[in-house]
Formats: C-alpha cells, sequence, structure tokens
C-alpha cells in the first residue's frame, strides 16, 4: 500500500506543480499584456536645409596718395586678397604715404571686429617722429564690435608720415627702416 499511496501522492504533486506551473505561464502573458498597454514609443520626424554659407571678409579698391614720399612698391592687394603689401621712402618733415582700400564682406555672414586693430612696426624711439594710423576714410576710428553686413563694405584709410613740426634733437640720425603691419581679426558678428 505505500507504493500506491507514494504513486498517488506523486500524482497530486505533479497535478499540483501543473497548475503552479500554468499559473507562473499565466501571470507571465498578463504581466506582459499590461506592459504592451503601459508603454508607448514616441517618435519625430522632419526635414531641415542649410543654406549656402561663404565666409569672405577681403580687401578691394586700393586708392593711394603720396606727398613728397619715394614709392618703391605701391599698395598692393595680394593674391589672397586679405594682405596689402607696400613699399615706400619718406625723406623729409611732412612727406607722407597714404591710401585707401575697402573692407568688402562678400559672404553671407555678418563680421564684426573681433579686437581693436594692431599696429605694429614703430618703435617708441621712431614714434617721435613718425606718425601710423589706420582709421575709417572718414577719420573714425575703427573699434572692436564695428559690425560689416553681409555684401556691404567700409572704407579704411592707412597713413604713414614724418611728423611736420619737429625739431632738430627729434629728427633720425639714422636711415631709418619701418616694418609696419596692422592686424584687422573678423569674426562672425552676433
Amino acid at each position: 500500500m505505500k507504493n500506491e499511496d507514494n504513486k498517488i501522492i506523486k500524482d497530486d504533486n505533479k497535478e499540483e506543480n501543473k497548475k503552479y506551473i500554468l499559473i507562473i505561464f499565466l501571470l507571465l502573458i498578463a504581466i506582459s499584456i499590461g506592459y504592451a498597454t503601459l508603454s508607448s514609443t514616441l517618435k519625430i520626424k522632419g526635414n531641415g536645409g542649410i543654406d549656402k554659407i561663404r565666409w569672405d571678409v577681403h580687401f578691394e579698391n586700393v586708392v593711394e596718395d603720396s606727398y613728397k614720399a619715394t614709392i618703391i612698391k605701391p599698395a598692393t592687394i595680394l593674391g589672397n586678397t586679405t594682405n596689402i603689401e607696400y613699399d615706400v621712402n619718406l625723406s623729409v618733415p611732412g612727406s607722407y604715404y597714404t591710401f585707401e582700400t575697402s573692407i568688402k564682406n562678400g559672404g553671407t555672414i555678418d563680421a564684426k571686429l573681433a579686437t581693436n586693430p594692431t599696429l605694429t612696426g614703430i618703435s617708441p624711439e621712431q614714434d617721435v617722429y613718425t606718425n601710423y594710423t589706420v582709421t575709417y576714410s572718414d577719420g573714425k576710428p575703427i573699434r572692436v564690435g564695428d559690425v560689416i553686413k553681409s555684401g556691404e563694405s567700409r572704407k579704411i584709410k592707412v597713413l604713414v608720415e614724418i611728423e611736420r613740426d619737429l625739431n632738430v634733437n627729434q629728427l633720425p640720425t639714422t636711415q631709418q627702416v619701418l616694418s609696419l603691419g596692422v592686424d584687422l581679426d573678423y569674426i562672425q558678428a552676433d
């Protein structure tokens, strides 16, 4: 009888295990269905375009003027249009060399001056008898933050001269070489 009792207990255990497995299976299905009904997928779709963008701030149209200056090489815009070179000799007080040029914004982005212009090439000793300036053609100073809108231009004037009213002690006693330069750094305007 013991074998029969054991067999009945085992059969009952199998039936009970099947019930547990069925309950677990049904719970898993219920959880999956519940999750599926409580979840959502969000999607965003769109189209965008980017116009042709071009950065092009450069020099155009050099017009020069001189008085009692020997022009060795006139002010010339170099091939990349962002550099101008010239070579002149000033020989007497009051002699000067000046030229005007336009800074053109041929790009599609407004440009602004990132820093004040940096003038180089005049030592403190040479500054006593030399005047070197870069301004707008109307004489107004060029300042940080000045904007040149896309398609527009601004005329500037470069002047190097020997001061007119010097006394004998201020005159240079040897030939002087000036390696003049000006940096105008433009960036994208806000």
